[in-house]
């Protein structure tokens, strides 16, 4: 239910926001009312559950109302999984293929990619830090799209 109210709102904010400020406001939103937060490591639970929130996000942007690219389904997973009490990095990578650029968005919980099957991304080349360590831990800071 939430991936499939995030997933279009992700796709409008991107349009209306960019990545890194639309970025910013899931990150807000997952920390509004978390599940439940962590004292510990629990790996093996986090696994699961990774997984489990992955597959439910690509339900929902595979058969809900609206059709989610590797990018909008990214934000959302990372989104759920935060308020999930589960750390995770979104990936953001490239390749040339037939003389077109392609991109392609991943996310992974403790090196694991989980969003997609294991290989898609191998076949990308990894674009610098991933995009949850570059987000300025100071939220206050979004500011409004500029008009031209």
């Amino acid at each position: 239910m939430q991936a499939q109210l995030l997933l279009p709102l992700t796709f409008f904010g991107i349009r209306a926001m960019g990545v890194s400020r639309w970025q910013k406001v899931l990150v807000k939103v997952a920390n509004c009312r978390k599940t439940h937060s962590r004292l510990s490591a629990q790996d093996e639970d986090d696994s699961q559950n990774s997984f489990l929130i992955a597959r439910m996000v690509r339900v929902a942007a595979n058969h809900g109302l609206f059709y989610a690219n590797c990018l909008q389904q990214s934000l959302v997973l990372s989104c759920l999984l935060e308020r999930n009490g589960i750390k995770s990095e979104t990936r953001f990578g490239a390749r040339k293929e037939n003389h077109q650029f392609k991109a392609h968005a991943w996310v992974e919980v403790n090196g694991q990619t989980i969003s997609y099957d294991e290989g898609v991304h191998q076949s990308f080349s990894s674009l610098g830090v991933p995009a949850s360590s570059k987000i300025d831990n100071n939220l206050s800071e979004i500011s409004p799209p500029r008009t031209i």
